[in-house]
This record gives C-alpha cells, sequence and structure tokens, in this order.
C-alpha cells in the first residue's frame, strides 16, 4: 500500500483555479482537455516581457519523480545544471495530485545558486495538464516547463497563454519552455514548434517515445534515430535553440526488459 507523502516541512499548495478560470476562458481556451545536448549553449529567446538575456547551459538534465520523497529531498543538493521535476510517465495516475504538493514544495526550497528548476507536466490534451500548470506556475522559483509530446504550435501556444495569466509577474518574464519531440508528427511540425513562442528555448528528442510512435526496431547502432535526430538538431540550430537528446535506452538492456521492437 502506497503511504502518503508527507509535505516537505511547507504549507500544502493551495487551489488556485477560481482566482483566474474566468481570464482564461476569455482567452479561448475554454473546453479544451485538457543526456547532453547537441550544443551546450545556445541564443535563448527573450520573452516577450522579459529583460533576462542570459544564456542557461544544459549539459546534463537530472530527472526526479515528482512523487518519491527521498528522492526530491535528495535532488535538493544537486550539482546538476538542470533539475526536471517529472508530474508525467514516471508518477502513477493515483499519486499526481501528491506530486503537485511535492514538487511545489520543493521548488520553494529550490537554492538560489542552485541548479535550473524545471517542471515536465502531463501532455497537453491529456486532460491533467491543467492542473499541474494551476499549482506549478504559482512559484517563483519555477525557471523552465518541459512540456512532453508536442506535437504543434497549439501546444506551445496552451501553456504560454497559460503562463501569462496564471504566474507572478516577478518571473513571469523568464520562464521557459522546452519542446519534446516525440512523435513523426511532431518531427514534421518542427519549424512550428520552434517558431510558436519566444518562451520556447529548447527542443529535446524523445528517442524511445519516438520509436515507439514510428513502430521502429532498435539497434545497436541506433541508425534508426538519425533522421529524428538529424532533424531536431537541424530546426534547433536554424531557430536558435538548444537540442537535448534524451537518454536512449541500450538495445541490450531493452530487450531483457521486454521492450517491443528490441
Amino acid at each position: 500500500m502506497l503511504r502518503p507523502v508527507r509535505p516537505l516541512g511547507l504549507t500544502p499548495w493551495p487551489l488556485f483555479r477560481p482566482l483566474w478560470v474566468k481570464r482564461f476562458k476569455s482567452l479561448g481556451w475554454a473546453g479544451r482537455s485538457l543526456t547532453a545536448p547537441f550544443t551546450a549553449t545556445a541564443r535563448i529567446p527573450q520573452a516577450e516581457s522579459s529583460s533576462a538575456t542570459e544564456e542557461r547551459v544544459r549539459r546534463a538534465l537530472l530527472y526526479v519523480p515528482g512523487s518519491d520523497e527521498s528522492k526530491v529531498k535528495k535532488s535538493l543538493g544537486s550539482t546538476a545544471d538542470c533539475v526536471v521535476y517529472d508530474l508525467e510517465d514516471s508518477v502513477a495516475a493515483n499519486r499526481k495530485g501528491a506530486a503537485r504538493e511535492l514538487v511545489y514544495d520543493a521548488l520553494k526550497l529550490g537554492r538560489e545558486d542552485g541548479p535550473e528548476l524545471a517542471v515536465r507536466i502531463n501532455a497537453v490534451g491529456s486532460g491533467l495538464e491543467f492542473d499541474d500548470l494551476n499549482v506549478i506556475l504559482q512559484s517563483k522559483r519555477l525557471q523552465t516547463i518541459l512540456i512532453p509530446k508536442v506535437e504543434s504550435a497549439k501546444d506551445i501556444d496552451f501553456v504560454a497563454k497559460l503562463i501569462d495569466v496564471v504566474s507572478p509577474t516577478s518571473t513571469r518574464g523568464t520562464l521557459r519552455l522546452i519542446a519534446s519531440i516525440e512523435s513523426a508528427l511532431a518531427v514534421v511540425n518542427l519549424r512550428e514548434i520552434a517558431t510558436a513562442s519566444p518562451r520556447v528555448d529548447a527542443l529535446l528528442f524523445a528517442a524511445e517515445d519516438f520509436c515507439a510512435d514510428m513502430g521502429l526496431h532498435r539497434t545497436p547502432g541506433k541508425s534508426e534515430l538519425l533522421y529524428g535526430r538529424s532533424a531536431v538538431a537541424t530546426a534547433a540550430h536554424a531557430f536558435g535553440l538548444q537540442a537535448i537528446d534524451l537518454v536512449s535506452v541500450p538495445t541490450t538492456w531493452a530487450a531483457t526488459a521486454g521492450i517491443p521492437g528490441c
């Protein structure tokens, strides 16, 4: 039996939705269901309301399951360039609410001189992303949102508009977005994704999800990833973004674990 998550010594996150949901509906979104980089640094596009132009180095991204209290606590002392608290794949459906609370508290405890703090939300259209953003955008320590399964500019636009409505004015201009490229459709739409918002900071290639979408057979040489990786790296360079290569599972381990196509 899963034990309940204890907050990290902070008050539980409040229910913010009633304060702004009417404003958000007026934007036309009502009813919508809601690791090493190829280049170490890149030109960071400036958000419309931001005066920040500094580059963010992301040589490694540390993924932390948002529902695992011990790992979240340990991450507070990490020296990685970027810590990504995950609310998506690593969190069971019945733990989503607890994970949001735990991640919100962790963001509050982030060090001023510590790593970049990011959160991977659930995919736009999953029905979970609205509550994810409703909570994490209240944090003044949140620096980046990683959007999984991005397939068009609409996915970026949804998150960018919500940032403009919900996030604190003091940090609104500096919030950046990383778009995760995980499907054939996303690769075809790389141009519109990369230019969807000045907040878009990087394109991340998710190899395993891309292979699953394409039905690709995984090989030790990873030649099946060449086109997807090349397309992401090329688009990122063309539009002045970072290109990040998400970890791909070794074929020997994947075959042992019974992953299809290995």
